[in-house]
């Protein structure tokens, strides 16, 4: 189930964020636990941020301001099941012509190109309209 998260929980988003950061082996772990949860407050405060939760436990979540989803991120041993897919349509769902504002058409999700797992997300045939930007890939929609 998909729903709106709550500024209570930034305790088990910033857990959850930082498991699934945690995956990123080639990049270091720059802040503590204390500062993830600063962050994902800010976050909680300041964006639209929804959550995948199944049988009552957040698995994982998506954050997008006017136009751009600026966070998504699945528990590690959920991946692969469909969860960022659905979250990722949600945000299409909120947002079906990109920036509430009308400046803009283009809602936009990029990653690094050596995360394996998002990489692997992109290249699949659920991720219809990717495209590669040199070492970015971007999910744009109309």
């Amino acid at each position: 189930m998909i729903r709106r998260a709550s500024g209570e929980e930034a305790d088990t988003l910033a857990a959850l964020f930082r498991r699934a950061y945690g995956t990123l082996t080639f990049l270091p772990l720059l802040h503590t636990p204390e500062e993830d949860r600063a962050h994902i407050a800010s976050v909680l405060a300041e964006r639209e941020v929804w959550v995948f939760e199944d049988a009552g436990e957040i698995v994982g979540f998506a954050a997008f301001t006017d136009g751009l989803l600026t966070d998504l991120y699945v528990e590690p041993d959920r991946r692969r099941g469909g969860i960022g897919s659905a979250l990722l349509e949600h945000a299409k769902s909120r947002r079906p012509t990109g920036s509430s504002s009308g400046c803009s058409r283009r809602t936009s999700l990029r990653e690094a190109s050596t995360r394996r797992a998002a990489a692997a997300w992109f290249a699949s045939p659920t991720a219809p309209g990717t495209r590669n930007a040199s070492r970015t890939r971007a999910y744009a929609w109309p």
